[in-house]
């Protein structure tokens, strides 16, 4: 005679998110070499240009306060 054995929601639950995100990851790794390139671009523009970067985040600054007061 086989016994039965409970199978507890919560796990199975947890399972199955772990599951979504793996693929989630696997889906996501073309953005992430992407995201760290574009990473690599701006710290060397920084490093190179430093008062036209400083000038760009003001500017960028300045317009995003002036979108959000309206």
């Amino acid at each position: 005679m086989a016994k039965a054995t409970a199978v507890d929601p919560v796990e199975v639950e947890l399972e199955d998110q772990e599951h979504e995100q793996g693929e989630l990851d696997e889906a996501a790794l073309p953005f992430g070499d992407q995201l760290e390139s574009l990473g690599n671009n701006v710290t060397q523009f920084v490093v190179e240009r430093p008062l036209a970067a400083v000038g760009i985040a003001l500017g960028v600054g300045f317009l995003l306060g002036r979108l959000f007061r309206s």
